[in-house]
């Protein structure tokens, strides 16, 4: 008989070397010993026997070959031969499987299995001796977190039990001192109130320089009646109306005044209002100053 070693390829076995090995073989390598076929090479995963043709327990993701011993547990949780047995309840990773014993805690327990709870008032604490790494919730302080912290106290510090925040209203490192803190929902309310009053005031600023500004707009029509008579009677009164320039000269002194200007400023007037403004002009002349004879001592 010739023997599968033979073939070329160690994947195939028969006098042809045309059958192949099963694929529950390791590298799907196998032999033909005698009259029994063999994987060369061991079992996949979940496998187990000569040709690697038998299921491994449901607990156990490996197993022995030859056996009942699971070698590798399907679940984390599980432990045992058989891995038929449950890791304890406070067992945090998984637990050893052949032991039973804990990877590590969860907060609040210790021992071997996390089955002894840690003192009152301890969140984390050694696994095998006294002590303690965290107080529960940061309400407790001293080594083994047995003390609680001061009243009016939100948390204290481990180690000197000083308060890191108080209640609303205290202050101080035990939160003794009694002390006048604005509420936040009031201060929240208050501004918002002198929010709104500032927005109010300043829409009535606007409004009123709006409106003051209206009041005060300057009329477009010019000035009728005696307003316009009597300015006009000023400049023909002093003989310097221009209609181009409106410019004139004022008199300083009484004796620029004559007799003869009454006449004249008669004369201007009427012709001012009578809308003859060349009249006006040619009847008005300068009279220059007179001499003024000077006081005998």
């Amino acid at each position: 008989m010739v023997q599968p070693y033979l073939c070329p390829d160690p994947r195939f076995f028969g006098t042809d070397c045309d059958k192949n090995c099963s694929d529950a073989c390791v590298n799907s390598r196998c032999e033909l010993q005698e009259t029994t076929l063999v994987c060369t090479d061991g079992c996949i995963d979940g496998k187990k026997g000569i040709y690697c043709q038998e299921d491994c327990l449901s607990t156990c993701s490996k197993c022995e070959r030859y056996g009942i011993v699971c070698l590798q547990c399907r679940e984390a949780l599980s432990y045992g031969k058989k891995c038929d047995k449950r890791c304890p309840p406070n067992c945090k990773g998984g637990c050893a499987k052949e032991t039973g014993i804990c990877t590590t805690c969860a907060s609040g327990f210790k021992g071997a299995k996390c089955e002894t709870p840690c003192r009152p008032g301890c969140e984390v604490c050694p696994r095998y001796t006294d002590g303690c790494f965290t107080c529960l919730s940061d309400r407790y302080y001293g080594k083994d977190c047995r003390f609680p912290c001061p009243q009016n106290c939100l948390q204290c510090k481990k180690d000197t039990g000083d308060c890191s925040e108080c209640v609303h209203g205290y202050s101080g490192k035990q939160c003794t001192e009694h002390v006048q803190k604005l509420d936040p929902n009031t201060i929240l309310i208050t501004c918002s109130v002198l929010g709104v009053v500032l927005f109010g005031g300043v829409l009535l600023f606007l409004h009123r320089l709006c409106t003051n500004r209206h009041q005060r707009r300057p009329e477009t029509n010019p000035p009728t009646g005696s307003q316009n008579t009597s300015t006009m009677d000023v400049r023909a009164r002093h003989g310097t109306l221009n209609h181009e320039s409106r410019d004139y000269d004022v008199p300083h002194k009484y004796w620029e005044i004559h007799d003869t200007d009454l006449d004249t400023v008669t004369q201007s007037t009427a012709s001012v209002q009578t809308g003859d403004m060349d009249g006006a002009s040619n009847t008005m002349r300068y009279h220059p100053k007179p001499d003024i004879p000077k006081e005998t001592m």
